[in-house]
């Protein structure tokens, strides 16, 4: 009789309930993303784009985001920024996100919700069922 690590059965139960989610839960078309301490570590506005990074955690996220992307998601960013600073960093050869990756942008100092409401309208999705 041989023996079965128990690393085995945690990878098929997370993989039995990845597939039973995906069947029966909500469908997800799209991410929208913060920038400041999200996608990089430190704020644009105060840090200035030099004064931001990306270590290994945001890394890791950006990695996630581009699967998603790969796997037909829509990215969205959504940022209290100025463009330029945001375009700039986007630029920096770390990034592993690109703008050409996103499906729609907003950067201004609008409330979130106004900026949602017009990622929304722009991909022609309701926003009525979002989930925030």
């Amino acid at each position: 009789m041989f023996h079965i690590p128990g690393d085995f059965f945690v990878a098929l139960g997370t993989m039995i309930i990845s597939v039973l989610y995906s069947l029966t839960g909500p469908l997800r078309k799209v991410i929208v993303l913060d920038c400041d301490n999200t996608l990089w570590t430190g704020v644009c506005a105060e840090d200035g784009v030099d004064g931001v990074i990306i270590d290994e955690h945001r890394r890791s996220i950006q990695e996630f985001l581009l699967e998603r992307y790969q796997h037909g998601m829509l990215l969205c960013l959504c940022s209290k920024n100025l463009e330029a600073d945001v375009f700039a960093f986007f630029d920096r050869p770390e990034m592993i996100l690109r703008m050409e990756h996103l499906a729609a942008h907003r950067i201004n100092w609008k409330p979130k919700h106004e900026n949602f409401r017009g990622l929304a309208d722009e991909l022609r999705l309701s926003y009525e069922n979002s989930y925030f």
